[in-house]
């Protein structure tokens, strides 16, 4: 923690006055630098992925260097002091929010440790064990927010529930005329809520844009949240900058899912927790999964196939529980699902590497785990009936089955990580790695024997269903795009949405001079291209010239006038004092028809 806030400290003096040379010169020999960031594993590491080079005895950050790795480690470090933060922390007893999100009475009806956390007297597996008790605590407190029937009443009205479910029977139809039993109809649902909330209802937001301007920001550090923000579980308040206008914006990470179903954007941790409250709404029995190296998604229960299905909001990915070790090169350890009866450990759904998850999970004993997840899931269930606990206990053998049985990595689990902006995505290591062990398998179509005789052969790809179909009759093949293709390599399927473009553009912006004055209007957009000079009459001025630009800008340059009061002189909206219902500046914008691109 020391050195990551040293780290911090160089890179915002840099970010905050690039131009200045000495912020830009560490002296390798500095005491500083000797005691602080030498000794600690992967800090001098930090400062050469900032930017910074070895140059004798100094390590420097050349000017001109791109900022950008610097802002992405700089992100990176302040998410991790943040997760470390909040889990060294025992949870507050007063009033609000725990930094995860989760009411303050979170240790109530738990038996409490007889060591907490801070002291410093507690051997160091037993803090691990507290802290690791501390975490599971809290998010099994934080799923009951979940069944609030009326926060699930709230939900079900934001939802298009008609529109989802005609579109999951019209799925289930299509798959049945394969001439099998097809897909569930409750089964499609969950794939077509997965598209709906990734394509239309969530925004995934790596840096917010300027809450002022809309210009590109960067970030500069965290801040302690407003009162207000705590009250909706914001742990941590990100700080950005602007690139343009220099003022400040915050980015609260909420975790209430009562907010989130306003704010609707964030990261993962923001995607899964509203798409397990939106999953629990329509009824699913639904998981809260959390990841120990740092992500998190949702598992839905399938009465049809009668067991849990892997849902990851952020990917739009289901049933592709490998997708996290093969795709995105994770060393994973600890993965733990949260409802509200019970806890879980169901690392063993998602590792075909069962021998090197063993060797990482240190944190606590094998056995520590099992007792303790089965104490807080007999705590849940203690008021349940006993047939729901018998349904709970059948389910729970039918995974441990599951878990346990060798797995094989299907094509559709050797995709890298899609959300998120690819830099951040390469710092985390998180895009798919070339392994050998996971290479593609080549496909090879060999005609039927019906093919021969008619002596024709046929096959199409769809990619925004990201299915093959084969034979004139376009029967449905297999899905996945990686299923039928012979290799690739640095390739995946994309979902593009953009609600943004501008059409045209009506305006009305009046002003008036006298003397010398001078009043000169600009209406401009994206691009220096994308610009008009206005009159500043009474006139509307209609321009298609803002066409594709995500952003306008009108401009009002005021100047000339003379003696002492020439600021009388150029004047913007002028109106008598008893109009009330005259415009001075009336701004219209058309956009485009929302497009959606899906695309390889």
């Amino acid at each position: 923690m020391d050195a990551s806030q040293l780290l911090l400290k160089f890179a915002s003096n840099i970010i905050n006055s690039p131009d200045n040379p000495k912020f830009r010169t560490i002296r390798v020999g500095n005491k500083i630098f000797q005691s602080r960031l030498l000794p600690v594993n992967g800090a001098v590491e930090c400062l050469f992925t900032m930017g910074f080079q070895e140059r004798g005895d100094q390590l420097v950050c050349p000017q001109g260097e791109s900022l950008e790795k610097m802002l992405i480690l700089q992100d990176t470090l302040n998410d991790e002091r943040s997760h470390r933060s909040v889990s060294q922390e025992p949870p507050s007893r007063t009033q609000g929010f725990h930094p995860l999100g989760c009411p303050a009475e979170i240790m109530a009806g738990c038996e409490q440790p007889s060591i907490l956390p801070s002291s410093p007297t507690a051997p160091a597996d037993q803090r691990q064990e507290i802290d690791f008790l501390l975490r599971l605590q809290s998010f099994l407190q934080h799923v009951l927010l979940y069944e609030d029937e009326n926060l699930q009443r709230q939900t079900r009205n934001i939802i298009p529930l008609a529109e989802l479910k005609e579109k999951a029977k019209e799925s289930s139809e299509k798959t049945k005329q394969a001439g099998d039993s097809g897909v569930d109809e409750r089964d499609c649902l969950i794939l077509v809520l997965l598209d709906w909330f990734k394509g239309s209802f969530f925004q995934w937001v790596d840096k917010p844009l300027c809450a002022y301007c809309g210009s590109m920001t960067f970030a500069i550090g965290v801040v302690q949240p407003t009162p207000e923000e705590a009250f909706w579980g914001a742990g941590k308040v990100e700080s950005y900058k602007c690139q343009n206008c220099g003022k400040k914006t915050r980015f609260p990470r909420y975790n209430h899912p009562a907010k989130l179903l306003e704010t609707r954007q964030g990261r993962c941790g923001e995607w899964a927790n509203c798409f397990t409250l939106i999953c629990r709404a329509m009824g699913f029995e639904s998981r809260h999964v959390l990841d120990w190296t740092d992500h998190v998604w949702t598992e839905i229960y399938s009465e049809a196939q009668q067991r849990w299905l892997h849902c990851d909001a952020c990917e739009s990915s289901c049933d592709k529980p490998l997708i996290y070790e093969a795709g995105w090169g994770k060393k994973l350890s600890y993965i733990i699902a949260f409802s509200h009866e019970q806890v879980l450990d169901v690392t063993w759904r998602y590792s075909a590497k069962h021998d090197e998850v063993r060797k990482a999970r240190t944190l606590v004993t094998e056995e520590w785990l099992e007792k303790t997840l089965a104490k807080l899931t007999e705590e849940r269930q203690r008021n349940l009936s006993e047939e729901r606990r018998k349904v709970l206990m059948d389910r729970q053998v039918k995974e441990l089955v599951e878990f346990f049985t060798i797995k094989t990595v299907r094509d559709g689990e050797l995709q890298g990580r899609v959300s998120g902006d690819l830099a951040w995505r390469l710092l985390r290591g998180e895009t798919r790695p070339e392994i050998e062990e996971y290479n593609h398998a080549p496909y090879i179509y060999k005609p039927t024997e019906t093919e021969i005789r008619e002596k024709r052969l046929r096959f199409c790809f769809n990619c925004v269903i990201n299915k093959y179909l084969r034979g004139f009759e376009r029967k449905l093949d297999i899905s996945d795009w990686q299923s039928r293709a012979a290799g690739f390599n640095s390739i995946t399927r994309k979902v593009e949405t953009d609600w943004k473009m501008i059409d045209s553009v009506t305006v009305v912006a009046t002003s008036d001079t006298f003397h010398s004055g001078r009043v000169e209007w600009k209406l401009s957009g994206d691009e220096e291209s994308q610009s008009e000079i206005l009159s500043g009459g009474r006139e509307s001025t209609i321009t298609s010239v803002l066409s594709g630009s995500k952003t306008l800008k009108l401009t009002a340059t005021l100047s000339g006038g003379k003696g002492n009061v020439p600021w009388q002189h150029a004047q913007l909206f002028r109106q008598p004092l008893d109009s009330q219902s005259d415009y001075p500046l009336d701004v219209a914008i058309f956009l485009r028809e929302p497009t959606r691109d899906t695309k390889l």
